[in-house]
């Protein structure tokens, strides 16, 4: 196996973004969604085994105050790999390279109680001070 990373929204394509999101149970988004995900967002990584996607990270933010890191997926194929830590090594260069203020991770550890330990090794800490809107898909 040998992965190569991506960071140019050109790499990613809406068919392999789609199959990757699907392969962890994630809904597939449509390509005019895709497209507007992909020029909003601050930065992106993505895994390729060949022409094939099989990680995903990404970030939005406001410039200089704030950055969120969301759309952390490995592929279960290709899980405990390195994929993901490699990754977010890249994502956390990204970050504080751009000397943000404040970074928040969006994960959804109940799926998986092990993120927790996985997130700390990055400096993240849980939070209990987050909610969201009601009626959403998330």
């Amino acid at each position: 196996m040998s992965i190569k990373y991506a960071s140019d929204a050109n790499d990613f394509t809406v068919g392999g973004l789609n199959k990757l999101f699907e392969s962890v149970g994630w809904d597939a988004r449509q390509d005019l969604t895709w497209k507007k995900i992909l020029e909003k967002s601050g930065f992106l990584v993505g895994a390729f085994d060949g022409e094939c996607l099989v990680g995903f990270a990404r970030t939005f933010d406001d410039g200089r105050m704030w950055v969120m890191i969301c759309d952390v997926l490995v592929h279960p194929d290709y899980r405990n790999r390195g994929i993901a830590t490699e990754m977010m090594s890249r994502v956390k260069k990204w970050v504080a390279d751009k000397d943000f203020r404040t970074c928040r991770l969006f994960a959804d550890i109940s799926s998986d109680p092990g993120l927790v330990g996985f997130y700390e090794k990055f400096g993240f800490e849980q939070m209990d001070n987050a909610m969201r809107l009601k009626g959403l898909a998330f």
